[in-house]
């Protein structure tokens, strides 16, 4: 009787641990396509910084906004994909979106988590301190490509728009892609421009043409045995 209540306490533990097992892990923001959702924090080390560009953004001539882009290979082992946008002290322009190219390709949609930062996360090529801008939402297009973070909310006054001489909070695209290729990010309020950044990349699938000498010598090998099969074969009388 001992022993079988033993077994039974020891059932309802494994079967408890398995139920909070998912409640205890971390929550993440995720993005699918055709949807929008809220951008979480993110705080902690960044990661390792794999690649930056710093791009100015101008309009007819004028200095509209510089772009930070930046590769970060996170804990996880997969990219995450940084912006931050400072917007020039004589734009006289407020910033309201900013869209992220390149997230899909007819080989495989990215998954993606988005967040926004605080700090940079011990990286030293985004500007500290001095970001006000808050995305309230992100959203992504219904074929996957696009994800863009917005600064203000459709239909309301709520509004976290990168006023002139403001710097955005550091934004953050979460994949599980491992390569990465030059992408595109543009920002628009009334104007549209665009910047060089990055995008997620899913190395080809196709055979290289040694692997396609092996594979169709094997089906060759394959063919000349089930022939000698087939002739050995007895005939029916």
């Amino acid at each position: 009787m001992k022993s079988d209540l033993k077994r039974l306490c020891r059932t309802a533990l494994c079967v408890g641990a398995l139920l909070l097992g998912p409640t205890a892990s971390s929550q993440a923001t995720v993005l699918i396509p055709g949807t929008t959702v809220v951008p979480d924090l993110l705080a902690g080390p960044a990661g390792t910084l794999v690649d930056t560009v710093l791009t100015p953004l101008t309009f007819g001539g004028e200095l509209i906004a510089n772009l930070r882009a930046a590769v970060v290979m996170n804990a996880g082992g997969t990219l995450d994909f940084y912006y931050q946008i400072g917007n020039s002290g004589m734009s006289g322009t407020n910033l309201a979106t900013t869209t992220d190219q390149s997230f899909a390709i007819p080989a495989m949609t990215f998954a993606t988590d988005v967040f926004y930062r605080t700090d940079p996360g011990g990286l030293p090529v985004f500007l500290p301190g001095s970001a006000q801008a808050v995305p309230l939402s992100a959203e992504r297009s219904n074929d996957g490509v696009v994800v863009g973070f917005n600064f203000t909310a459709p239909g309301t006054r709520n509004s976290s728009r990168i006023n002139p001489g403001e710097v955005s909070r550091i934004l953050v695209i979460r994949t599980n892609a491992t390569n990465y290729v030059p992408g595109l990010t543009t920002i628009g309020n009334g104007i549209i421009t665009s910047g060089q950044s990055f995008a997620p990349f899913a190395p080809s699938v196709t055979p290289e043409p040694t692997s396609l000498l092996l594979l169709g010598s094997a089906f060759a090998a394959a063919g000349y045995v089930a022939r000698q099969r087939i002739r050995r074969k007895p005939t029916a009388i």
